[in-house]
Parts: structure tokens; sequence; C-alpha cells
């Protein structure tokens, strides 16, 4: 399976000062949409969904999540990451390897203490849709920086993932998968 997310937006280091839980999940808000748009056209997915809800939705919290990549699945993910900003190649603002984490962080269920205090699901995102149950899913990913052309905001940045889901053997869950 494989498949584009995107982000744009600010992109701070994950060793940045300020509310670092609140912003990773307005983070991982932005890829929600995106992520609930793709289990709702992928066949494997929807049928899962239909099949094995109970066993696939994990609760933090207030919130039901529900990830593509998870242990369940024996699934784990490859991801080519575009990072566009608005810096020559060479002439870095911020450091891009904590940007990446933070990235990596929004992509995947957040633990018990990464979920804002009184953070409640908003009537579509019930289930909340991340790719990764956990980051140790991901088995490779590399970076490809570049700048983006139409942006003076050196914080600001253009992010293409290319998501590449492998099931690392078959099982009853993942047995359709591709």
């Amino acid at each position: 399976m494989k498949f584009r997310l995107y982000y744009r937006g600010k992109l701070k280091s994950s060793q940045g000062k300020g509310n670092t839980i609140k912003y990773k999940q307005e983070i991982r808000r932005f890829f929600h949409p995106q992520l609930s748009r793709w289990w709702s056209i992928d066949p494997f997915l929807q049928d899962n969904y239909k099949k094995h809800k109970s066993l696939l939705l994990i609760q933090r919290d207030n919130f039901n999540y529900l990830t593509i990549v998870c242990k369940d699945f024996l699934t784990i993910s490859e991801l080519d990451i575009l990072f566009l900003r608005p810096q020559q190649p060479g002439n870095v603002f911020g450091d891009i390897d904590n940007r990446i984490k933070t990235l990596i962080d929004c992509l995947r269920i957040p633990k018990i203490s990464e979920v804002p205090k009184g953070d409640f699901p908003e009537q579509h995102e019930d289930p909340f849709f991340c790719l990764l149950e956990d980051d140790s899913l991901v088995s490779h990913f590399s970076v490809t920086t570049d700048n983006l052309l139409d942006s003076n905001d050196k914080s600001e940045v253009l992010v293409i993932i290319t998501v590449t889901v492998n099931k690392t053997k078959s099982s009853f869950f993942n047995s359709d998968f591709i």
C-alpha cells in the first residue's frame, strides 16, 4: 500500500519551548482528515474496520484512535519525506533532525501523557485517525530537503510524505493486504 500525506505550516523542533503537547495534537489534526479519507476509499481498510472495529480502536483519554500501521495488522511503514522550506539547501533554519522527530511524533498515536488535558474529539474525530500506532513501526525513512519558493516565512514548511505500508508476515488481519 502506498499513498501520500502532506503538511503545510510551522514545524518546530521537539526541543522547542512552549506547549509541545498541544502543538503536536494540532499537527495530528492536520493529518486526521487525510487519513480519514484514505480509510474511506481503501477497500482493505474499510473491510478490516467493519470486521474488527472493536479490536482496532485504541483508546487514550477521550479519544478512540485508529491506525493503518499497527501491531495487530503486522504492518510496518517506510516514509520518504520531501521537506521544503524557504531557505536554500545547506542554509538550515532550525534543526532538521528534531523537526523530523516532531513530524514523526505527530504521525503516531500520542502516549497517555501526550494528550492535551481537557482535549476532546470534535464531531468528525471519532475515530481519530493516525498513521502509526507507535513510531517503532517505521522501518525506514529518508529526508530530502529543498527550497520552498512561495514563502518567506522561515518557520513555514511544506512536507510531502510518501508512505509505503508493508506487512511483516501474513495474519488474520492482513490476509487481503497487498
